[in-house]
């Protein structure tokens, strides 16, 4: 088991490493092409679809890979389940998208609007094949799909930008991304799903995949809703300045947690009925991730606002000082997942949902507090402090967890 996962864990860091040096390179190159007021609509439909994504596979595939060992009924059964999902987020997504036109509040085309959409019908038709590799712990393929797709994508995104399409730039990128990782992901696996579904096959997986949907619902909705707040009150260039600065945060603490999440979730639940090993791994990961997020934020507090100019002009200055102040939330963010994986993972889903109700009323009220008096530094200020009070909470249930551990010994 360790070497299998030093094995995927390379895989994962190896892969990712090289997806961020590629793209970030390529990134410079095509934000300078780019102006702040062009991350605006784009910005606002990419949060919309971080929410739908959730019901995409509505956490049916956390509860299966958490059970192990399936049949391939269950798969298939699961694999049709998401697709079907799939395309109804597709459906409600471009819905939504149309009565935001139709009341103003974005501009976009509505071809542009069904090409962004079209990533869910992909996402539907990959999900469970991503499902299978997880179960037999192979994520090769995993990486090398994400490496091609990521290459791909940027190098379009950099030659539409330079050809003066803005906006569409952003958009062509994002869907490539998603249009050749799903394809090329259902395409080289070996397992492809058999042409049976039944309820009955997956309707044991239905609470665990409630309470975990609920969790995340409330998280991404929430966690997008500052988009929503700051687009009100601010002019397009501050809001699209906005936009890029924290989506290279969540960008780069989304990655770090890719790296780990899946390899991690399903190592922690194979070991779960081996207490020595499951927490010596834990105590592994979680010094290895805190020690990275604190170089990381530290070092770009310090130099963000600098690094932005020096990459993408002078005139994303004002966005490079919202950066360096997001990147503080790099401190918790990996850890606070981390120990919520080996939670979820022990079946502790109840003390992951009361953390996280706990937690979103701490962002409620930062919420509350931006629109009231409209700062977004104090904003960002608040979610560090919020994370902070997150990560103390997920701490004490890890560390009650463990001692039922050694109670049982």
């Amino acid at each position: 088991m360790p070497s299998l996962l030093i094995k995927n864990l390379s895989w994962e860091f190896g892969s990712k490493l090289a997806v961020q040096v590629l793209t970030f390179g390529l990134s410079i190159v095509m934000t300078r092409y780019l102006l702040p007021e062009d991350y605006g609509d784009f910005g606002l439909l990419v949060a919309i679809i971080s929410i739908f994504s959730i019901f995409q596979d509505l956490s049916i595939n956390e509860a299966i890979i958490q059970k192990g060992n399936c049949t391939n009924k269950v798969l298939s059964s699961a694999y049709w389940f998401m697709f079907f999902l799939g395309g109804v987020c597709f459906l409600s997504f471009f819905a939504l998208c149309f009565l935001l036109k139709e009341n103003g509040v974005i501009a976009l085309n509505l071809n542009l609007i069904l090409l962004l959409g079209s990533t869910f019908l992909f996402a539907g038709m990959s999900r469970g094949v991503v499902l299978h590799t997880s179960l037999h712990l192979n994520f090769k393929a995993i990486s090398v799909a994400n490496l091609i797709s990521s290459l791909f994508a940027s190098v379009t995104g950099v030659f539409l930008a330079k050809s003066g399409l803005g906006v569409i730039a952003l958009i062509a990128s994002f869907f490539l991304k998603y249009f050749l990782n799903n394809v090329l992901l259902f395409f080289h696996s070996s397992w492809k799903p058999s042409l049976s579904f039944s309820i009955k096959e997956i309707s044991p997986f239905f609470r665990f995949s409630k309470t975990r949907s609920i969790t995340k619902i409330i998280r991404l909705i929430l966690a997008e809703a500052d988009v929503l707040v700051v687009k009100t009150f601010q002019s397009e260039a501050i809001f699209g300045g906005y936009i890029k600065s924290r989506s290279i945060e969540k960008q780069l603490s989304n990655n770090m947690i890719s790296v780990y999440s899946q390899v991690m979730y399903s190592h922690f639940s194979h070991l779960k009925n081996e207490t020595g090993k499951l927490l010596l791994l834990l105590k592994r990961a979680a010094i290895t991730v805190f020690l990275i997020s604190m170089v990381l934020s530290i070092s770009l507090f310090v130099y963000g606002e600098n690094l932005f100019v020096l990459f993408f002009g002078e005139h994303w200055r004002e966005s490079g000082v919202l950066f360096s102040l997001f990147s503080l939330l790099l401190l918790f963010k990996p850890l606070n997942h981390l120990l919520e994986i080996f939670l979820n993972a022990c079946g502790e889903v109840t003390k992951t949902f009361k953390v996280e109700v706990y937690s979103k009323i701490g962002l409620i009220i930062c919420l509350i507090i931006l629109v009231i008096y409209k700062m977004i530094n104090t904003f960002i200020l608040l979610l560090f402090i919020n994370s902070f009070i997150e990560c103390v909470l997920l701490c004490f249930s890890t560390y009650k967890r463990i001692l039922s551990f050694e109670d049982t010994l």
